[in-house]
């Protein structure tokens, strides 16, 4: 798998992941919709940096 694949997947996740989060927050827990909005975008930023960084490393 080439690191374009891995840059895409590594996307995807990020997104799914902070949809989740703010489904989550909203749903379960009945935060405001702003503060959910912000904590998922944040998890989405911190992830797609953490797995991006990961995917574009050559496993050294």
């Amino acid at each position: 798998m080439n690191v374009q694949s891995k840059g895409l997947i590594a996307r995807v996740a990020a997104i799914v992941a902070g949809a989740l989060v703010y489904l989550i927050l909203i749903y379960r827990y009945g935060v405001d919709w702003y503060w959910a909005f912000a904590l998922g975008a944040l998890v989405l930023v911190v992830l797609q940096i953490l797995l991006l960084r990961m995917a574009s490393s050559d496993g050294r």
